[in-house]
């Protein structure tokens, strides 16, 4: 019975949280095999963009183990444009502050993070845009990263009052 309960429990919170995620407009997570991202593993990620006359927030996503070595990772980000316009970003993406303490949503030994990536940007162009992201830390394979992902969302518009 317990079991039955704690299911639609998850059930509840699960339609909760989608509920109330209305703005979000894309979101995709990539898994990392073995937990070992390698430089060659170049994650992509392709969504629409119907209106270019509203701003969005984009977001990197980022889940990773408390085993994690380092207090951030490097990410090198490369956007292709409907019309194949190209853009490169390196993002230092803070996954600790100074003393260690994962910034993420943790349960156990996992932690989720979404980063700011840009905030209240527009997107020039309607059409389908490309993002591609890979490490640029300093070794070959970035242990005990599980998932990388990418989120567009719509930004909160603020009224002058």
């Amino acid at each position: 019975m317990k079991k039955y309960i704690l299911i639609a429990f998850s059930l509840i919170i699960a339609l909760f949280t989608i509920s109330c995620d209305s703005n979000k407009v894309y979101e995709s997570n990539v898994e990392i095999p073995d937990s070992a991202w390698d430089t060659a593993q170049v994650a992509v990620f392709q969504f629409d963009i119907k209106d270019k006359t509203i701003p969005y927030n984009l977001k990197i996503n980022v889940r990773h183990t408390q085993f994690y070595v380092a207090q951030n990772l490097w990410l090198f980000i490369k956007t292709t444009s409907p019309s194949n316009k190209m853009q490169y970003d390196t993002l230092n993406c803070q996954l600790a502050d100074d003393k260690g303490k994962w910034l993420g949503d943790g349960m156990g030994e996992i932690f989720d993070l979404s980063y700011p990536y840009k905030q209240n940007i527009g997107f020039p162009e309607t059409g389908q845009y490309k993002i591609e992201v890979k490490h640029g830390m300093r070794m070959q394979k970035v242990p005990m990263i599980m998932e990388i992902g990418f989120r567009v969302e719509t930004a909160e518009i603020k009224e002058n009052k």
